[in-house]
């Protein structure tokens, strides 16, 4: 972005910087559930127990 003009915060958009804003879904699930979607960055190795939580989550919110 930087060769096209653009000024560029290394901290925001580094994987760490973005794995620890996605914590703040958890502080603020309202606004995240009206959005309808997941907004979360975590490492490939856990990708698979994160997505094991928000389906769990999903199956918890379901009618019974």
């Amino acid at each position: 972005m930087e060769s096209r003009g653009f000024e560029v915060d290394e901290g925001l958009v580094r994987s760490n910087s973005l794995q620890q804003l996605s914590g703040l879904i958890y502080q603020y699930q309202d606004y995240f559930f009206d959005i309808r979607g997941i907004h979360q960055v975590t490492e490939r190795k856990d990708l698979k127990r994160e997505l094991m939580k928000y389906i769990e989550f999903y199956r918890k919110s379901l009618p019974r």
